[in-house]
């Protein structure tokens, strides 16, 4: 049976493994463009600093703005991105990403970044995508044009628990032949599959060194409460900042105070506030901070939203003097099936002055979703269905969460309380007759159903 399934395809990043149900917004977005870091192509860059990877991961939004629910999935063929030229105040030719290619599941598998010198077309970057049975990622390879040739750059390796959820992620770099480790991170988690923490570590002198690690605890309904950063310092963890996150009724935050470690006390940094429209979409993050007597303008960050709850406008803005001054804004438009087809953004100096700017065309075609997860059958039953709209899920493992939208993408059951022994009953006799996607958290692993009420 055909599900959907969200086309989460590219590399996990470290916010996404936190498993944050809530709105999360600390930091601006970074660049988008730079493909490479240092040495060797970061997983970070290349399709996750386009709006294809900011349509699933990014920082300014919450996983309780679901992505369209829908039969169909779009697929990439190609992406086309545009620089704005500051002297001649027009579009440019920048990127482009081609020859993407999917497996059977429809995840991505590889692609190829070429950059437009002027003139014609030149290789840039290659990268190649590997999965589990559960469709999760396993690896990540990044290779350079090297004027004739393809060679490694940097890859990333992953691994994951009984849950799905992930336990580790390695960095490493081609060097000399070999690949040579850079960096890790490692990650646990408890019985409801919460991150409680993360730690990076660095390898030096064939060993690896402790960095830094952020601690996270949460409430009885699963939401992110507290999160402690430390650094290792003189072979002990440190305390640096924390940041307290609070939450209304219906488990949507409204409020985050970040502090710093003074060494004898915990002292107030920066604090936000959350807002929301009727169909519980992020609209602002407005975040002041303590200047030693009093809290002052920081930075504020708000979205529009279409009909369809696309979002199609994002904008940023600083407190310089005593006014706001715009520091990046992003377009997004959609066709008729609510896929992304461009985005657009610029960014801004503290004067106001428009310094940057990037469009992106995607060129893509619809397939229907995929069957379901390997686990899925085996492990998750809804029965009956069709239903007259009270039915059972069964599961062999404890479920985080339950979502259920009908087919106009509206939320009409929101169940973040959900430890399932053996089964619980839903009833939606009070919903209209249709068709309904059941969205179902274990771990960090989605699973899809679709039920009928008659």
């Amino acid at each position: 049976m055909k599900k959907v399934l969200l086309f989460a395809i590219f590399a996990l990043s470290i916010g996404a493994i936190a498993q944050n149900k809530r709105p999360n917004i600390q930091t601006p977005p970074p660049s988008r463009h730079s493909l490479h870091d240092v040495q060797g192509i970061q997983e970070d860059d290349g399709l996750k600093k386009t709006g294809v990877y900011s349509e699933m991961n990014s920082t300014h939004f919450t996983d309780n703005q679901m992505l369209n629910h829908r039969e169909l999935m779009q697929i990439w063929d190609s992406i086309f991105s545009f620089q704005w030229d500051t002297l001649t105040d027009g579009w440019q030719l920048g990127y482009k990403y081609i020859d993407m290619v999917y497996n059977a599941k429809h995840y991505l598998t590889n692609y190829l970044w070429q950059a437009w010198n002027g003139t014609a077309w030149e290789n840039s970057v290659k990268v190649t995508y590997t999965y589990n049975a559960y469709n999760l990622q396993t690896s990540f390879l990044g290779q350079r044009w090297d004027a004739a040739a393809w060679v490694n750059a940097s890859q990333y390796l992953y691994t994951y628990d009984a849950s799905n959820n992930m336990t580790s992620r390695l960095y490493q770099l081609w060097t000399s032949g070999a690949w040579a480790n850079v960096n890790q991170y490692i990650y646990t988690y408890d019985a409801d599959n919460n991150l409680t923490s993360q730690m990076r570590q660095t390898w030096s002198s064939g060993a690896w060194v402790n960095n830094y690690q952020t601690i996270f605890t949460y409430d009885a309904a699963n939401n992110q409460t507290n999160s402690l950063n430390q650094n290792w310092i003189n072979d002990a963890w440190v305390s640096v900042y924390q940041t307290i996150h609070t939450y209304n009724a219906n488990n949507y935050k409204t409020n985050s105070l970040s502090q710093t470690w003074n060494g004898v006390a915990w002292v107030d940094s920066f604090s936000g506030v959350y807002t929301y429209d009727v169909n519980n979409n992020q609209t602002n993050y407005d975040e002041q901070r303590w200047n030693g007597n009093t809290w002052e303008n920081n930075y504020q960050y708000s979205c529009t939203y279409d009909a369809n709850n696309n979002r199609t406008k994002e904008t940023e803005q600083y407190w310089i003097g005593n006014t706001w001054v715009n520091s990046s804004q992003f377009n997004y438009a959609y066709d008729v099936n609510n896929f992304m087809i461009s985005d657009a953004y610029r960014y801004w100096n503290d004067a106001g002055n428009l310094t940057y700017g990037d469009s992106t065309y995607y060129f893509s075609h619809a397939v229907m979703g995929t069957d379901d997860l390997p686990a899925q059958e085996g492990s998750i039953s809804v029965y009956p269905n069709p239903s007259q709209g009270k039915f059972t899920i069964n599961c062999s493992k404890t479920i985080s969460s339950i979502e259920i939208f009908n087919t106009l993408g509206e939320q009409v059951c929101n169940d973040q309380k959900f430890h399932l022994p053996t089964s619980k009953e839903i009833d939606l006799s009070g919903c209209d007759k249709g068709i309904y996607l059941v969205k179902i958290l274990i771990g960090e692993t989605r699973y899809n159903k679709k039920i009928v009420i008659r």
